[in-house]
């Protein structure tokens, strides 16, 4: 019988390994937050110029906008939003952080027409009050 022996340098890569995958694995962190809650897309107005500050998620104390499921860059509250971009929210309270992150897709609409009568639609920004409806009819004979 063949006997196999495992190298003291192939333990060492083996034991830092399973250790980077344990840590990083979300069912083995340390984040004990609740995760955050709330719409995976949202929908704003070019017009609004809206801002991180504008996303809308919930859960704790500190929400914080990143951009990638992990680890990532901070958004800072006063940076625009784009259309199309995949926002991540994360919640750290206490130092703490949340086991996963809420992943949250943006769509920003254009300007309302102004060639148009009456347009409903994300960005109407006119109310109607009443609506008249005329009927025409063909008279025959």
């Amino acid at each position: 019988m063949k006997k196999y022996y495992i190298s003291l340098s192939n333990k060492i890569s083996l034991l830092l390994f399973f250790t980077l995958i344990f840590i990083k694995h979300s069912a083995f962190s340390q984040c004990t937050n609740p995760n955050p809650t709330g719409s995976f897309s949202q929908e704003f107005c070019k017009s609004e110029n809206s801002k991180v500050s504008n996303l809308d998620a919930s859960g704790g104390r500190e929400i914080v906008w990143f951009d990638t499921l992990f680890d990532g860059n901070k958004y800072s509250n006063t940076d625009p939003l784009f259309d199309g971009t995949i926002y991540y929210t994360d919640i750290i309270d206490g130092g703490n952080c949340s086991p996963n992150r809420l992943e949250v897709t943006i769509a920003i609409y254009g300007d309302t027409p102004t060639n148009v009568d009456v347009f409903v639609g994300k960005c109407n920004q006119r109310t109607i009050v009443s609506k008249e409806i005329y009927v025409l009819t063909k008279n025959t004979i």
